[in-house]
C-alpha cells in the first residue's frame, strides 16, 4: 500500500482550516495514539497504539527523508493489545 504523506508547519491554522473546508474536508475527530519507533537495518518500524482498541498496529514503511510531500509505501500488520511486548523485546 502507499500514500502521500504531507506535514505543514504554520502560524495560522485558521488560513489552512478556511482552505481545506474549500477542498470539501470535514473534521473526523481526534485520534489519541502512541507510536513506539523499533530499529531495523532498512525501512522504518513502528508499534502503533490507539486509545479504545483492543490491537496494535505493526507498520513498516518506507519514504524519503525531505520536507516536501513524499510518498510512503507501508504494510501494516494488526497484533492484539495484549501481544505488543512480545514484538518490542526482540
Amino acid at each position: 500500500m502507499q500514500n502521500i504523506e504531507i506535514k505543514v508547519k504554520t502560524d495560522d491554522l485558521r488560513l489552512i482550516e478556511k482552505k481545506l473546508v474549500r477542498l470539501f474536508a470535514s473534521r473526523v475527530g481526534v485520534i489519541k495514539q502512541k507510536d513506539t519507533y523499533i530499529a531495523v537495518p532498512f525501512g522504518r518500524l513502528k508499534l502503533r497504539e490507539q486509545s479504545g482498541r483492543k490491537y496494535c498496529e505493526l507498520i513498516y514503511y518506507q519514504r524519503p527523508n525531505h520536507n516536501r510531500s513524499r510518498i510512503s509505501i507501508y504494510n501494516i500488520i494488526r497484533i492484539p493489545a495484549g501481544e505488543k511486548k512480545s514484538y518490542l523485546n526482540h
